[in-house]
């Protein structure tokens, strides 16, 4: 039988090196100690029910921040077996290169080690999976990321890393400095100097200590000296965060030091952003189910048999993820978007073995409001964006009549454009409450019929 190397020892680096394919993004979750620093366990998702510990790696697409694959292991509060494992995700256990693996609806292996250890592949490849578990060759690892999987993990809550190597283009960084208000104080040798700069990035690390959440450094590692970058660093990186949709407002409130190549921002972060960063990975949030048992679930469950116990917790759970899209304070309305994705994709992957199917029902339907919420701020978005677009071509002068007498007026289109963005936060805000208010209406709905049937509050 192949010796599974990760199961002896829990490290980003060994890791790394069992991959099947190339990652260029590693991180590391110490589950309780998030809970108790941000006091809200829906920032960790459905990891906050059994887990303790996540090591993952994963191929991240960098344009719209969402993995290809995902892979590593956790740590759980108690041992699983692969039959324990599959009767809890309502799986099946299959055998690829001679280890017992968990083949998972929500296309998810998981791999029962020993220690407490539950491995995980996402999504369910299963020539990735007999790559992953088998000794020999394997891709060979981004030296960014090598040198970050060494930091001391004893110490650290949060911990990311993404390689950038040879990501951007200088040619293609150009056009995009000039568009950026953050640098329109710099002349256009410095923008130039810029875009090489921002192209040369080698990769960006994001490390949260045990102590608070203001004990957090963001690091960027460039090819060459970043100088030019560090009197505007904050305000940058903070327009960028804004554009991809995770807004990072913190970023304003950093201060910022230069060490070589690398550019470091320390400060503080909120429970409201480390929920978004945590939510652009999601295979730590399948493993969460594996064994927890209680009351009338000591019964091994089937598809056949509900519990009431299991339903209940299954609508406390979607309603912790409402409370939290209701609790969001987004400083963007493309941040409020993403916030209602990772919360849909959160509730998606809930167990639903032994759920009552009226109470699954009702989570698939908050999940698609949550979406199409998402859905309809992009294109209030969207649309703005294409009206900005047309008053800049119409800025200088208009031509304005009173009367029978023309006259050409002068005008900038700054005003036009702050309206604009007003009103698109007013109808993605307007939106935003008509989707809590059905969300309400139908949990009220639910909640009667869930009381009246089982006969206990919900």
């Amino acid at each position: 039988m192949a010796t599974y190397t990760l199961a002896q020892t829990p490290k980003l680096s060994e890791l790394l090196q069992q991959l099947p394919s190339k990652a260029n993004s590693i991180g590391y979750v110490h589950v309780p100690t998030l809970i108790q620093l941000s006091g809200d366990s829906t920032i960790v998702g459905a990891m906050s029910d059994n887990v303790d510990e996540v090591w993952f790696a994963s191929d991240l697409n960098i344009g719209n921040l969402k993995p290809k694959w995902e892979a590593g292991y956790t740590i759980s509060r108690n041992q699983a077996t692969a039959n324990t494992i599959a009767k809890a995700v309502d799986g099946y256990v299959d055998t690829v290169a001679a280890r017992d693996v968990v083949f998972a609806p929500s296309q998810t292996y998981l791999v029962p080690m020993e220690n407490n250890r539950v491995g995980f592949l996402r999504p369910a490849d299963r020539s990735l999976l007999a790559s992953f578990l088998k000794k020999g060759a394997h891709q060979a690892v981004p030296e960014y990321l090598a040198q970050q999987s060494k930091q001391p993990e004893q110490y650290l809550s949060f911990m990311l890393a993404v390689d950038l190597q040879d990501v951007f283009s200088p040619v293609a960084l150009a056009k995009r400095v000039g568009e950026l208000r953050s640098l329109n104080s710099l002349s256009t040798a410095d923008s130039a100097d810029v875009s090489r700069i921002l192209a040369s990035a080698q990769g960006v690390s994001l490390i949260l200590g045990r102590k608070s959440l203001s004990d957090c450094i963001l690091s960027f590692e460039f090819g060459q000296s970043p100088a030019k970058l560090e009197p505007v660093a904050k305000e940058l990186f903070h327009e960028l965060s804004e554009q991809n949709g995770t807004s990072i407002p913190e970023l304003l409130a950093c201060t910022v030091k230069m060490e070589g190549n690398t550019l470091k921002l320390q400060g503080g972060l909120k429970a409201e952003t480390l929920g978004l960063l945590l939510g652009i990975f999601s295979a730590g949030d399948h493993v969460s189910d594996i064994t927890h048992s209680k009351g009338d679930d000591q019964v091994a469950l089937t598809k056949d048999k509900v519990s009431s116990s299991k339903t209940k917790d299954y609508f406390d759970h979607v309603n912790l993820y409402i409370d939290s899209i209701r609790r969001y304070s987004a400083q963007t309305t493309g941040a409020r978007a993403q916030w209602n994705n990772i919360n849909a994709r959160k509730i998606d992957a809930m167990s639903v073995l032994g759920v009552d199917p009226d109470m699954i029902q009702y989570g698939s339907t908050v999940a698609a409001m949550m979406r199409n919420d998402a859905l309809a701020i992009q294109q209030i978005n969207i649309k703005a964006g294409q009206t900005k677009a047309s008053q800049s071509l119409n800025q200088g002068f208009q031509y304005d009549s009173y009367g029978n007498v023309g006259y050409y007026n002068s005008y900038n289109n700054v005003n036009q454009h702050r309206a604009t963005d007003a009103q698109a936060r007013g109808n993605a805000y307007s939106n935003y409450r008509e989707m809590l208010s059905a969300i309400d209406q139908l949990t009220a709905d639910l909640r009667k019929t869930m009381t009246q049937k089982y006969n206990m509050d919900f």
